[in-house]
């Protein structure tokens, strides 16, 4: 067969173009969500440097992604040029949501060293701004809603939805947040501090303590927090150091 005899096929049609066009939008939704997941990932890193921190903050985002692309198909919309910017979208909001909680709760966890009053702290100061800005977010995205594009409808309905799935993750994800030095440190607090006699709800503070020495010869500070007034400490102090190895001093 000679060349000449060769037939330029065209093919055209709306099956075919809708076809093209929903292949290359699953195309460029992965490549979306990866540059999106590695940018926002080394900024994340070089902010905590902590790599405990950055893998529970990625874990959040990819199951917020999932979420989403589940939400799509359980309400059977497709996959069109909007909603294939809800996974991108979600983990950007997604990254700021875990930065402003992991960081208030190591700080708290620092000071005090109790990770359930941190964790209260957390949810009590930083997740009620966090959540009044997702609402509000996700109340912008809604609007869509009202529209006459149904495609702008389906946009707005997936966004709103997963913009507050992501918060819960989020939010959920200092529940399982625990720096590996606070945890050593504390245990060895604990081991050194066994048997000090301690007032009701009080708690040691972690960063102004200092205890040095081995076995029976420990020396340092040992600064409390306790809802006890002075008074009531030195009288707490006095009956209860007598029966353990510790001496009332002053």
């Amino acid at each position: 067969v000679c060349s000449s005899d060769l037939i330029d096929v065209k093919i055209s049609g709306m099956p075919y173009m809708r076809t093209m066009n929903a292949q290359n939008i699953m195309d460029e939704i992965g490549k979306f969500v990866i540059i999106a997941i590695v940018v926002t990932i080394c900024i994340f890193f070089f902010f905590f440097r902590s790599y405990r921190a950055t893998i529970i903050t990625l874990s959040v985002v990819v199951t917020g992604v999932m979420w989403a692309l589940g939400i799509l198909g359980f309400l059977e919309y497709e996959i069109t040029v909007l909603t294939a910017l809800i996974p991108p979208l979600i983990i950007v909001i997604g990254v700021p949501n875990c930065i402003f909680l992991i960081n208030k709760y190591q700080h708290e966890v620092k000071k005090h060293g109790n990770q359930a009053r941190s964790l209260q702290r957390v949810i009590s100061k930083i997740g009620n701004a966090t959540l009044m800005t997702n609402i509000t977010t996700a109340c912008g995205f809604a609007t869509f809603i009202l529209t006459d594009s149904k495609i702008l409808k389906e946009f707005g309905a997936v966004a709103s939805i997963n913009i507050m799935v992501i918060f819960i993750l989020s939010i959920s994800s200092c529940a399982i947040f625990v720096d590996e030095y606070q945890v050593n440190q504390r245990k060895v607090l604990a081991y050194l501090l066994s048997d000090l006699p301690m007032p009701k709800d009080a708690d040691i503070m972690k960063e102004p303590t200092v205890v040095l020495g081995t076995g029976k010869a420990i020396s340092g500070r040992i600064v409390l927090q306790s809802s006890f007034t002075p008074a009531e400490n030195l009288i707490f102090y006095g009956n209860q150091t007598p029966s353990t190895r510790w001496t009332l001093a002053s």
